[in-house]
Order: C-alpha cells, then structure tokens, then sequence
C-alpha cells in the first residue's frame, strides 16, 4: 500500500548526525548503557512527513541509550521486504514497516515474540493495532499506528454538497474466518508466494489480553460529500467532469470488492473470487470510472498520481493516510477526507494494517533491538507521527487531536482487518495484474479474475 515515492538507494545515517545542532540535549533516562550498534531499516519516502516524524523521534530517543550508534537504512518498500526475507542474518536488528508479510515472516522465524515486552502496553492498544501484529495470539510486532484507505479531496470539488454522516459500522472481528470477514481494500501486495507453515510456538498457552479502558477520545466519521457517497454518485460526477485518480492495483482497488458483494477467499484461503460476480463486477465498475474519465494510474505511476493530486490536476484521489501529512503541506486548509464509496450492496471496507516494530531473531542483539522499538514507538513518538504524517496511533489512550489524523481513526473503524496468513500472500500478484488488465486495458473482467483466483489457488496447492 505505501511508501512507493522516493526509489531511492539505501541511506545510512549515523546517529550523531541526527544530533540538533546549536541547541542543549535535553535530560533523559538512560534506558541501556550497553555499547553496541543498531540497525534500524524503514522504508519512508526520502523528505517525507513520516521520515521526517522519524528523525525527530529518533533525535528524542538517542539519549537514552547514550553508547548505542543507530545506523539508519532507507530502502524503497518495494525493495524492503525482499532484502529482508534473502539474508536476514545481515539485514536490520529492527525494522519499521507495514505488516504485510508478518504473517510469513513470524512463520519462517525471522520474527521476535515480543509478546512478554508488550504487556504493560497491551491493555492500552487500539483493537484495530492489537488484531494486526498478533499472530497465534503472540505479538509479533509493536505497533506504532495503523493505516487505512480514504478518498482525498478538496474544497475545489465542484458542487460540493455535504450529506448527513451515516454511523460506522463495526470493523469485523479479528478472529473471524476470511469467509466471515469482508474481503477488501489491503497493504501493497506481496511479491513471490509463501508457503504455509505453523508459526513457530503456536502451541503454547496465548498470554491473556486485558480488556482496555481507553481514555474517550472523539473521533467523527468524515463528511460525505454527495457525488462521494456512492459508486452511483461518484460514477455520475465524474461524468459531469469530476477529476478523480485512483491506481489499478490489487491493494487500491480490493476496497470496491465487498461494495459489490465479492468475496475472495474462504475459511481454508482457497480463492474463491471466481464463484460469485462480485470481485469481477468491482473491476467493471472501475473500468467504467477509467472510460467516464477518471484518471486509473498503473502501480508504477503511483507517484504521478501523489503529484497530480498535491498540484491541483485532481479533484480527488483513494490513497492511505502514509502520504496525508505531504498531502496537508502541499493543499493546506483545502484537503478533506472521505471514506470510499458504497456500492450497491454494501459499504466498501479497505484493509485496516499496522505500521509496526519487527525485530530480528537472526540478529544477535534482540533485547537491546526490543528495548530500543518500544522507545521508538511510546505515546510521545506515536504523537509526533500523528501530529506530522496523520498517523492513527496504535495507542488508544491517545487523544487523536489532529484532525487529518482523527478522520482516519474513524475509517479505521470501518474497514476491515487484513488476513496476516501466509497463504494471502500470493493474492496480490496476481490481482495487482487482473485490476491493471480490465480496469487501464479493457480485459473481460470474469476472465481475469478466474485466471488470478486460479493463480492464487495454484501458488497455495489449493
């Protein structure tokens, strides 16, 4: 889903570079007085608001482990998780990342069980951030924030009228089957399929998670606009001359898919896409959107849509909330936040995922990578990032003050939590390919969703 900007090669910046120049070190406690070094890989776009909530971050938790060097590693996301997955012995100590493929990596034992370190702050997690980095019930990461899909757009949209805000709908449990779950919108797709393996320690006894008692904070359903509301309405405006961008690529797109009624998987991750209309009649209907005149942008063109949304050139755009605080520096007091639309037979529920803190169990210097992952992602870090990047904050007790970000919240709430099973891994691929195919080149949709329901099913030995 995110972080596609900024193809960069990898950016190694040590700690003392990140020291405020001209201005005193504010006390902290020493967390660790060990000397090591520690490697810290991210994939935030190189000048971006999430990069730059980083380093402030980072600059705020050097004192604390004052004989640590940080060695900092920027690779793109479409890079980050190959690396990590061809030679973990040599990859990061601790990484910042989405967890799309958390599932995979906690079954093939990359990942630490973190579960021990996470329950003084269990109790306290939102449950859309606690449902996303545990697998097995063990806690595979420490969430900083989560991410949604929403529909951007400013206060240019012509004939912009408001309708009255519907109440959301229950995000689905978390332990629901993929049968049970609406099937929708996700983190970016995954590269080569992964094998489905026992996560490592499954059979032990889950630790127990208290139930939390957050402090209330109010966040309000986003305003619809009324040629926002539906796919009808949306369908409609961009025929009288809306300039909507969106990508047509599985992780953009997969949102329409219960809009529509499409299901893509059952309870043993067969694919299952191809026995219904529903997944196939949401790529027509994109289709339809690209031949009215909206703008579908291939994966690869993904920065030109960011561009051509923070210049003026569209109206509205569907992207997540990891590009919202660029988004706010370039459109200021324009930019406003909708959810997707609804369909004709349901609300469309974009994947709700977890940026979080994975550290490496092939790395000799886990404990020290833990202590410093919960330092880089306690409430005043998950502050900045929300007050700079509109990240949601994993920690519920946080007043979501910052409205971009609040808006996101509530959307968060209303989508769906994305399968962490290594099987859905091989989901993305081919259904990246089947939306580029019908939705930008006119492809039969049924057809192409067969060929990648087939594909899925293949990869999977289903």
């Amino acid at each position: 889903m995110q972080k596609l900007l900024g193809v960069a090669a990898a950016l190694v910046i040590a700690s003392t570079a990140l020291a405020s120049a001209g201005r005193p070190a504010a006390a902290a406690t020493v967390v660790d007085s060990r000397t090591a070094t520690i490697t810290i890989w991210h994939a935030y776009v190189a000048g971006s608001a999430e990069e730059q909530a980083f380093d402030t971050v980072l600059v705020s938790v050097r004192p604390r482990f004052p004989h640590v060097t940080f060695r900092v590693v920027r690779y793109p996301f479409t890079e980050i998780f190959a690396r990590f997955a061809a030679d973990p012995a040599h990859g990061p100590d601790a990484m910042i990342v989405p967890n799309d493929r958390m599932g995979s990596e906690a079954a093939a034992g990359l990942l630490r069980n973190v579960t021990t370190s996470m329950q003084p702050r269990a109790a306290s997690l939102t449950p859309q951030a606690r449902a996303s980095v545990r697998v097995s019930g063990r806690y595979y990461a420490i969430p900083e924030s989560t991410k949604v899909l929403g529909l951007y757009y400013t206060t240019s949209l012509p004939g912009a009228t408001v309708t009255a805000t519907p109440a959301p709908a229950a995000t689905p449990a978390p332990n629901a089957t993929p049968s049970a779950t609406p099937a929708t919108g996700a983190v970016p797709r995954g590269g080569s399929p992964a094998p489905t393996a026992s996560i490592p320690g499954a059979g032990a006894t889950p630790v127990a998670v208290p139930t939390p008692v957050p402090t209330p904070v109010t966040t309000p359903v986003p305003a619809i606009p009324a040629q926002l509301a539906t796919t009808g309405a949306l369908l409609t405006a961009v025929r009288g001359g809306l300039n909507l961008g969106f990508v047509a690529d599985a992780y953009f797109v997969v949102g329409f898919f219960p809009a529509f009624g499409g299901r893509i998987v059952d309870s043993t991750y067969r694919c299952v896409a191809d026995r219904t209309p529903g997944v196939a009649d949401a790529l027509r209907y994109l289709r339809q959107l690209a031949l009215a005149g909206a703008s579908a942008y291939p994966i690869d063109r993904y920065v030109a849509m960011q561009h051509d949304f923070a210049n003026g050139t569209l109206d509205a755009v569907i992207d997540g909330n990891w590009w919202g605080g660029d988004y706010r520096q370039a459109l200021g007091t324009d930019l406003r936040l909708a959810p997707m639309p609804a369909g004709p037979v349901g609300p469309a529920r974009p994947y709700v995922n977890a940026d979080g803190w994975f550290v490496n169990t092939k790395r000799p210097n886990q404990a020290l990578a833990t202590k410093i992952a919960l330092a880089m992602s306690d409430t005043s870090a998950q502050t900045t990032q929300m007050t700079a990047a509109a990240h949601v904050p994993a920690d519920a007790t946080i007043p979501v003050t910052d409205p971009l970000a609040a808006a996101f919240s509530a959307l968060t709430k209303t989508g769906s939590i994305r399968p962490l099973d290594p099987a859905f891994d091989a989901f993305w691929a081919p259904f990246g390919t089947a939306a580029k195919k019908v939705v930008i080149d006119g492809a039969d949709a049924t057809a192409a969703v067969h060929t990648a329901c087939s594909a899925m099913n293949a990869a999977n030995g289903k």
